[in-house]
């Protein structure tokens, strides 16, 4: 079990994009793609394929209660037209998960990591990378005369 100052710890780089472990290494190469382990302490981000189901879960939730809270906010201080308002909050329920996908992402591999799935694993590219097999010697086709 996390110390309470741990989890904080831990949760702020997710947030900053770092590994969870060590805090150094980056979870993202690029803006939306996860780089498969850190280089410092070589944890796996992501053990199996649909471990990014959380952090899309957690995304949509927050963006459609920010949604829907922005809503009768606006409405009951301006009183916009209702047009004006599904422009703007269909606006902002599209670029929201857009633009927060990968500190959604970095939150949900910090709440992997304290839940135990997310650890150094030296022996990754060893355990689940085949090695190169040597392509097999087929003869030239015969020209046909």
């Amino acid at each position: 079990m996390y110390s309470r100052k741990t989890t904080i710890i831990i949760f702020w780089r997710g947030l900053r994009l770092r590994c969870p472990a060590c805090g150094l290494g980056a979870l993202f190469d690029h803006p939306y793609r996860l780089q498969s382990h850190c280089p410092y302490c070589h944890s796996r981000y992501e053990r199996a394929s649909g471990e990014s189901v959380g952090a899309i879960y957690m995304n949509t939730i927050i963006t459609l209660i920010l949604a829907v809270i922005g809503f009768f906010v606006t409405d009951s201080l301006w009183n916009p037209p209702v047009v004006l308002q599904l422009i703007l909050w269909g606006g902002f329920t599209l670029s929201f998960p857009l633009l927060t996908y990968h500190f959604m992402r970095g939150l949900w591999i910090s709440i992997a990591h304290l839940g135990g799935s997310v650890y150094p694993d030296p022996d990754y590219e060893r355990e689940w990378v085949a090695e190169e097999q040597p392509l097999r010697q087929t003869g030239q086709p015969k020209d046909e005369q």
